[in-house]
């Protein structure tokens, strides 16, 4: 009986193992339900727990985006306000007469802060107008040519700076800034206010380093001199200073000048498009004889930097004797 009764339990086994293994597939899916189930019981607590502070974030950030359209909303005012009184201070026709029409009214209280910081000689920042210039130094420094540049420059100023014991490093530092200030009015002048070329090639290259800059002039890919302009510039220029003094270590002391001297007027180029306001009575009288030179009358005012040049050669003139020219926003159409 006893062999009988072991027979027919393998016999059971024999023929119950068929259907285990086929029906093994869905065991397994079976208890892997299960345990991503008791997963997730265990991380819904979690997540219910969550739920309130990423509710009550939510419900922060919409109560801060009032706020936030509201303060851009009044920039935006200040912005269209300074436009205005800066050219009213300039003594110039508006050219932002077409404003938006979104943007507000400002109260009275606000054009008296804008009057205050624009024509008081000590003006205190606010901590808004602290991130504002962040935004201009970033926006000047990160663009493409201007990187370049600095880039360029900080090895050769650590190259002078190791031999500055010299006396004759910093003469040379000295003449390379000089040499700048001196082409500045120069390459203005007499090739960027050239007549207008007929030939195709150089009327699109002409346009690009300057005409096309005085009928935009707040464009930045505009307002800064190329690297194909610039660098070949400096480099035929040191390869005549190194010809002259046949010193390597001065030549790099000039080169350095130059650039150094090239980033200020980048700067201050960019600054005399850019509603900042200089903190020196001398930068400021800069400013407004180079918009003046835009929106006034071209022939005159040709220094970024400085106006010694102007006034030694008869092309600085006050602003109320000068004709408004009809070419000054298009030099192109001054005649061939």
């Amino acid at each position: 009986r006893k062999a009988s009764t072991i027979s027919r339990k393998n016999k059971k086994a024999v023929l119950a193992e068929p259907q285990r293994k086929e029906f093994a597939p869905l065991f397994a899916v079976f208890w892997g339900c299960l345990g991503l189930e008791g997963a997730y019981l265990g991380l819904e607590p979690l997540y219910l727990g969550l739920e309130p502070l990423y509710l009550g974030l939510d419900a922060l950030y919409l109560g801060l985006e009032p706020a936030y359209l509201g303060l851009d909303a009044a920039y935006l005012g200040l912005e269209a306000a300074y436009l205005g009184l800066e050219a009213a201070y300039l003594g110039l026709p508006n050219p932002y007469l077409v404003l938006p029409q979104k943007i507000p009214r400002l109260p009275l209280f606000s054009i008296v802060l804008i009057f205050r910081n624009l024509y008081n000689e000590k003006t205190t920042r606010s901590q808004k107008g602290v991130l504002t210039m962040r935004a201009y130094y970033k926006e000047f420094f990160l663009f493409r040519d201007v990187t370049v540049m600095c880039v360029l420059l900080v090895p050769l100023l650590l190259f002078t700076l190791y031999h500055a014991l010299a006396w004759q490093i910093w003469l040379s530092f000295a003449v390379g800034m000089a040499a700048y200030a001196l082409s500045e009015y120069v390459v203005h002048r007499f090739l960027f206010h050239m007549k207008t070329p007929k030939d195709p090639f150089l009327l699109k290259m002409i346009k690009r380093l300057h005409f096309d800059h005085h009928s935009d002039p707040d464009d930045l890919h505009l307002l800064f001199l190329p690297l194909w302009f610039s660098l070949p510039n400096f480099l035929v220029s040191s390869a005549i200073f190194l010809v002259i003094t046949d010193s390597l270590v001065w030549t790099a002391a000039f080169l350095s000048g130059i650039m150094t001297y090239f980033l200020y007027y980048e700067w201050t180029h960019y600054v005399a498009h850019k509603p900042i306001l200089p903190r020196t009575e001398v930068g400021r009288r800069i400013k407004k004889a180079h918009l003046w030179h835009h929106f006034k009358n071209e022939n005159y005012w040709y220094g970024v930097t400085h106006t010694s040049i102007d006034k030694t050669l008869g092309t600085y003139r006050d602003q109320k004797q000068v004709e408004k020219s009809a070419t000054a926003r298009n030099l192109e159409k001054r005649g061939r």
